[in-house]
């Protein structure tokens, strides 16, 4: 392995270039919030990522004999974390991170639904290049808006030799597996398991993966793995509101609140059908709420549920073992990493209106109370006069305004229903 990194130049330039630019980027923070600001960092990784591609290609690594057939047999076993964007899946991944009998992939984006998306508008060879790329750039690369950069799968700045080595598995796996984008997931799971030691390799019952498109694609996954479980956290949507509207502020952009409870709506209706449907035995619903205020009581009701030991480092969110940022979309309180804030769940109290909370409540007053959250009061009505308030504020909205045409009553009369 390291002669291979010590014989190519390319390879120990385009580490060095991420490293200074990781230097450069810690230096002067502000940076990241500059647009463009953070372009340094990806391409450096970007360049990186794509020479440990050609060096893999190059010399695909074969794992150890029982690391292969441990890989094998772990595959048909997956846990897959659902939910719609923030209410909590990537918290309940990194609580799920370091447990001994949990293989947990570290990085967003690879779930079955993008990687479909990959395949259908790329050829194959192309296709497995993307996406191990992708991969590489994601685990040495933290997201602009969270903590200093750094390399998950080494935890060291500027050592690359398990990214080398993570490459060169892959693309000895590659050749298992069929050219879609399950053979391109389980390529993942693979390279990845390969990293680990044969005794922590052979001690894994579960992998885990978590995409919020899961939710979605249930039926699909089920027929590449039959005992596949799920697991969906859902959250009040009021707290999800308040994240996207925080979000799309610092983005310069008005939130569209009507899209965004129609997508909340659907993922709280999902989470009551899937789990009807498969039954509590492979789909178990966790509320965010509970995860923060009770980690311990919450994340013992999960092991028990896949027949797991609890261990007290469920409590603590790492990424790849490393202790990650704290639950909060406010850092300037402090919170220290590898630590659950409680405090995440309930700004939403203090910072929507009175309009947007009964209007929000109300909308999703028929999926609410079925999940244990209190629902709107007043119906359809107390629904129309909050929306006709807010069409002030949101500068009449088209997508506010049409809550009382027809559509909008015909739509609400649908989630009544349910």
């Amino acid at each position: 392995m390291t002669n291979v990194f010590e014989a190519d130049a390319q390879l120990r330039h385009a580490a060095r270039e991420l490293s200074e630019a990781f230097v450069a980027i810690k230096t002067d923070k502000d940076s990241r919030y500059r647009p463009g600001g953070y372009r340094p960092v990806w391409q450096a990784a970007i360049h990186l990522s794509e020479r440990l591609a050609d060096v893999g290609n190059g010399s695909p690594l074969e794992p150890d004999v029982a690391v292969q057939e441990a890989a094998t047999g772990l595959l048909q076993h997956p846990v897959f974390i659902g939910g719609v964007h923030k209410s909590g899946t990537t918290l309940l991944r990194n609580l799920m991170d370091s447990h001994s009998k949990l293989l947990v992939i570290p990085t967003d984006g690879f779930g079955v639904g993008m990687l479909q998306k990959l395949c259908r508008s790329t050829d194959t060879e192309r296709a497995r290049k993307k996406v191990l790329t992708a991969f590489l750039v994601a685990s040495a690369v933290a997201h602009p808006y969270s903590a200093d950069p750094n390399w998950l799968l080494s935890g060291k700045p500027g050592d690359v030799q398990p990214y080398l080595q993570f490459a060169r598995y892959f693309c000895f796996w590659t050749s298992r597996f069929d050219d879609d984008a399950f053979g391109l997931l389980a390529t993942i799971v693979c390279a990845f398991l390969s990293l680990q030691n044969l005794e922590s390799a052979r001690q894994k019952r579960y992998w885990v993966e978590k995409s919020t498109f899961n939710v979605f694609m249930v039926d699909s996954l089920l027929s590449e793995y039959p005992r596949a479980k799920f697991v969906q956290i859902v959250r009040h949507p009021a707290a999800i509101i308040c994240s996207q509207k925080r979000k799309q502020v610092l983005k310069g952009r008005r939130l569209n609140l009507i899209k965004e409870l129609e997508t909340i709506y659907s993922g709280m209706a999902l989470a009551l059908e899937n789990r009807d449907k498969l039954g509590v035995e492979k789909y178990h619903v966790l509320k965010y709420e509970d995860l923060v205020a009770q980690t311990d009581s919450t994340m013992t009701m999960l092991t028990d549920w896949l027949q797991i030991e609890f261990d007290e480092i469920l409590t603590k969110p790492t990424v790849n073992g490393h202790l990650s940022d704290a639950n909060t979309a406010h850092p300037e309180l402090g919170f220290q990493s590898g630590t659950v804030s409680k405090a995440s769940s309930a700004h939403w109290r203090h910072e929507l209106t009175e309009d947007e909370v009964a209007l929000i409540q109300c909308y999703m007053s028929p999926v609410l109370e079925k999940l244990g959250y209190e629902g709107g009061h007043g119906g359809f009505a107390a629904y129309l006069r909050s929306a006709h308030r807010l069409s002030n504020q949101y500068g009449a909205d088209p997508h506010i305004k049409k809550i009382g045409t027809i559509q909008g009553v015909a739509s609400w009369l649908r989630r009544a229903k349910v």
